[in-house]
C-alpha cells in the first residue's frame, strides 16, 4: 500500500472519537487527529485535494502528516500550529503573505471557530458558528456509541477551535424545544429623551421592532418523515411578566398589531420579529441607564404549545445630545440596526437645516466596530465644555452596521442604503427634524473607507462629498489578503471563460472603475496611513 493511502486509511480508523455514555450535559471534546496544512485559495469551498492525495507544498518532504492535539480541559479550545513548517522561508520564496493562509481537512471539532461541519458523513454540512458569535448547536440524534465529526478549518499560521458536546437529557419536556440564542443577534432599539430640557422630558422609542433570535431543538433526524409534524407553527413572542407586577404596569410591551407568524423546521434558526409598544417615559428617568423588558417565543408542535426560555431585551434610555439605537427592516426582510445622533443645533448651525430638512452625515465603520461606538467616535470639546458634545453640527449622523465579513459589498452595502431610507420614519416617531436625504456627506474608515467609496457612487445625485480614511481599493490587494485564483488548488482547471466570468462578479465591488463618477465636482477627502 502507498504511503499516502496508508496514511488515509489510519485516519479514517482513527478518527472514532467520542461515545455517548454517562457524561454531564455540556462537556468538551478532547482528542483530535489534525491532517495538513495545504494550500487554500480565495474560495471558502476550494478543492479538496486530501480526497486523493496528502501530497503539500508546504511542508518540506511534500507529504502532509497527521498530528495528535489535546484540548484545552476546561474551554475546550485546540490550538493548531504547525512547528514543522518554516513559513518564514515561504513567505520570502513567494513574495508575499498569501500563503500563511491553510486549510486542513479530518478535523474532528463541533460549531464553534468553522463554517460547517458534517456528522459520520452525512451529505449536507450543519451550520457553524464561524464567528463566535453565540449561534445555537445542531440538534442531532446520535445512537449510543462511537461518532465522527468531520470539517475543513482555515486558518492563518495557526488557528483556535472548539468542541462542546451536549447530552440532552431523557424526555420530551426535559429541555425546551424551543430556545433562543446570541445577544448579539439580538437588536434592539433605545427610548429616547427627545424634550428641550431635563425638567420637560419626552420619552420615545426610536423604533418599534425587535428581532428575537429563535432556534428549534427538534432533530431533523429524530423528525425523518414526519418533518412537517415536527415543525413548529405559529410562532410569537409573549411578554413575562416580572413577578409582583402587573401586566397593565409594564411601561414597554408587546403593540397589539404584530407582523405574520412564522415556523420553524426542525434544527432551523431565526430572527422572530416582534413589535412594541410604550406608555408614558417607558420606566426611563433621571437615574435609569435602561430598562429591562422580559419575552419569550412560544410556538405550536403537534397539537401541543411549546416556549423558549424568557430572554432579556436591553433599551438603553438615552438623552437627546447622545446617540441612539434604531432598528428598521432591511430589503431582504431581515431586522437590522444603526446608531444615529440627531443634529446639533444652535443658531449658527441651523442653516444647513432647509424646508426639506438636515442634511445626513452616513458613516460606515471598520471592522468589528459597533454602531454606537462608530457613532460616539464623532465628537468635540470646545474650551470650556465639560463633557463632550456628539455628533455633526447641522447634519444628522448616521452609522449603520451588519453582522459578517461584508465589507459593505453586496449585502452590507444594501443595509446601508436601507438605514438611510429608515432615517425618515425614525424622526417622525421621535418628532425631531427630519433628514434630508437627498443631501448627504459619505464618510468611513479601514472597510468603512472603501465602502464610503461604493455608497458614494451609489448616491452620486444626491452626495455633498466624500471622507475616505484608510481605505482599500480591493480586497484582494489589501495587505495579506488572498489574490483571486491565485493559490486555489483547482484554478488550474478552470475554464479561461469561466475565470473571468468570476473575475468579473467582483468589478463592481472595484474603486478604480468609479473614479470618473465620483471626479466631477464632488469634494472628496483623502486621508492614508504607512
Amino acid at each position: 500500500m502507498a504511503a499516502g493511502s496508508a496514511a488515509r486509511a489510519w485516519l479514517q480508523r482513527l478518527l472514532i472519537l467520542f461515545t455517548f455514555f454517562g457524561f454531564s450535559n455540556s462537556v468538551p471534546v478532547k482528542k483530535w487527529q489534525v491532517l495538513g496544512p495545504f494550500v487554500v485559495g480565495k474560495n471558502e469551498l476550494d478543492g479538496e485535494p486530501w480526497l486523493t492525495s496528502n501530497a503539500t507544498e508546504l511542508v518540506a518532504g511534500g507529504l502532509a502528516r497527521p498530528q495528535k492535539l489535546s484540548a484545552d480541559g476546561n474551554s475546550g479550545l485546540v490550538q493548531v500550529t504547525w512547528p514543522k513548517v518554516d513559513w518564514q522561508s515561504l513567505v520570502s520564496g513567494v513574495g508575499g503573505h498569501e500563503l500563511l493562509e491553510w486549510q486542513a481537512a479530518d478535523v474532528v471539532i463541533t460549531c464553534r471557530g468553522v463554517s460547517s461541519y458534517r456528522v459520520d458523513g452525512q451529505a449536507v454540512p450543519l451550520v457553524g458558528d464561524l464567528y463566535n458569535a453565540g449561534f445555537p448547536g445542531n440538534p442531532v440524534r446520535l445512537d449510543a456509541g462511537p461518532h465522527r465529526l468531520q470539517l475543513r478549518l482555515r486558518g492563518k499560521v495557526q488557528a483556535q477551535f472548539a468542541c462542546h458536546i451536549e447530552k440532552l437529557p431523557p424526555g420530551s419536556d426535559a429541555k425546551p424545544l424551543l430556545t433562543t440564542f446570541g445577544d448579539s443577534f439580538l437588536a434592539a432599539p433605545d427610548i429616547v429623551d427627545v424634550g428641550l430640557s431635563e425638567e420637560e422630558p419626552d420619552w420615545r422609542l426610536s423604533s418599534d421592532i425587535v428581532a428575537l433570535p429563535v432556534a428549534s431543538r427538534v432533530s431533523p433526524e429524530g423528525a425523518g418523515d414526519m418533518a412537517a409534524e415536527a415543525t413548529v407553527q405559529s410562532l410569537k413572542a409573549v411578554l413575562v411578566v416580572p413577578a409582583g407586577q402587573s401586566k397593565d404596569k409594564v411601561p414597554v410591551t408587546l403593540a397589539p398589531e404584530q407582523p405574520p407568524t412564522l415556523s420553524l423546521a426542525p434544527g432551523q434558526v431565526a430572527r422572530i420579529p416582534v413589535r412594541l409598544a410604550m406608555s408614558g417615559s417607558g420606566g426611563c428617568g433621571k437615574d435609569v441607564e435602561e430598562r429591562i423588558l422580559e419575552l419569550a417565543v412560544e410556538g405550536d408542535l403537534g397539537g401541543r404549545l411549546v416556549r423558549s426560555p424568557s430572554v432579556r431585551v436591553k433599551l438603553k434610555c438615552r438623552r437627546r445630545s447622545q446617540s441612539f439605537i434604531f432598528t428598521f427592516q432591511d430589503k431582504d426582510g431581515s431586522v437590522q440596526h444603526a446608531a444615529a445622533v440627531l443634529p446639533q443645533l444652535d443658531s449658527k448651525d441651523s442653516s444647513s437645516c432647509q424646508a426639506g430638512g438636515c442634511p445626513v452625515m452616513i458613516t460606515l465603520s471598520g471592522t468589528s466596530i459597533p454602531a454606537r461606538d462608530s457613532a460616539d467616535s464623532y465628537k468635540v470639546k470646545y474650551k470650556g465644555d465639560v463633557d463632550y458634545r456628539f455628533g455633526v453640527a447641522g447634519a444628522w449622523l448616521l452609522a449603520p452596521t451588519r453582522h459578517g465579513a461584508h465589507n459593505w459589498e453586496g449585502p452590507g452595502h444594501i443595509t446601508a442604503l436601507a438605514a438611510l431610507r429608515a432615517l425618515p420614519q425614525v424622526a417622525a416617531q421621535l418628532g425631531v427634524p427630519r433628514p434630508d436625504t437627498s443631501r448627504v456627506l459619505v464618510a468611513g474608515h479601514s472597510m468603512g473607507g472603501h465602502g464610503s467609496w461604493l455608497l458614494a457612487t451609489a448616491l452620486r445625485d444626491q452626495a455633498l462629498g466624500l471622507a475616505s480614511s484608510a481605505s482599500w481599493l480591493r480586497k484582494d490587494q489589501y495587505a495579506d489578503s488572498n489574490k483571486v485564483l491565485l493559490h486555489d488548488v483547482s484554478s488550474a482547471f478552470v475554464e479561461p471563460a469561466l475565470a473571468a466570468l468570476l473575475r468579473s462578479a467582483e468589478t463592481e465591488f472595484e474603486v478604480e472603475p468609479q473614479a470618473p463618477t465620483l471626479s466631477a465636482g464632488l469634494p472628496i477627502l483623502i486621508r492614508v496611513g504607512s
